[in-house]
């Protein structure tokens, strides 16, 4: 008799916001669009708030799970997601989501989500720079990023290519964490919102 084939392996639990709210085979598709149209020498990146990582153990049940909530798929207390759109100065728009399961996140000002495409070539001081000017931070907040499962903090001699090879995950995307830190005794205030757009 011929051995069973292995089971299917089962998809990483999400970590991000951005992984709860999107499931594993959408965002597998997206990837792969992305590369395809943009070519093999870009990064797909998804940059969110580190605030916004999932800290529950176990993390909760996606909303693309086939189990729904009793509230339907009208939303309510069940954790869809409501939509918004911001547009970027050059008329391009980039999707916000905002989720009602607020209990997993720490604030619901850390629930923006940055969708990148930047060549593999880029550094990540060049990242941080752009992200500063999106972020229209002050001379007394610092912004750092991090990387990989443990958010490892990331040099800014790192260059994106190498960071995807080492770090990306099983979907396609990098996922980059950014974290704001008041240097100088200023008040640091979230602007995650102002930033969910495409650099």
């Amino acid at each position: 008799m011929p051995a069973p084939p292995p089971p299917p392996l089962l998809p990483p639990p999400p970590r991000t916001y951005y992984q709860y709210m999107h499931s594993f085979e959408c965002r597998c598709l997206l990837s792969s669009k992305i590369r395809r149209l943009y070519g093999a020498g870009t990064v797909p990146i998804i940059v969110e708030p580190t605030e916004s990582y999932l800290r529950l153990s176990p993390p909760p049940a996606s909303p693309h799970s086939k189990a729904k909530s009793s509230t339907g798929s009208t939303g309510g207390a069940g954790g869809y997601a409501r939509h918004r759109q911001l547009f970027t100065s050059d008329g391009a728009n980039a999707s916000v989501t905002v989720s009602s399961t607020a209990s997993a996140f720490t604030s619901p000002s850390t629930k923006s989500t940055l969708k990148c495409v930047l060549p593999c070539s880029k550094s990540v001081a060049e990242v941080i720079l752009a992200l500063r000017g999106r972020l229209a931070l002050d001379s007394c907040q610092s912004l750092f990023l991090s990387v990989g499962e443990n958010n490892v903090l990331v040099p800014g001699n790192s260059l994106l290519g190498d960071l995807y090879e080492r770090y990306r995950n099983p979907d396609g995307f990098l996922y980059l964490g950014y974290l704001l830190e008041n240097t100088f005794g200023g008040d640091v205030r979230s602007t995650a919102e102002e930033a969910a757009v495409i650099l």
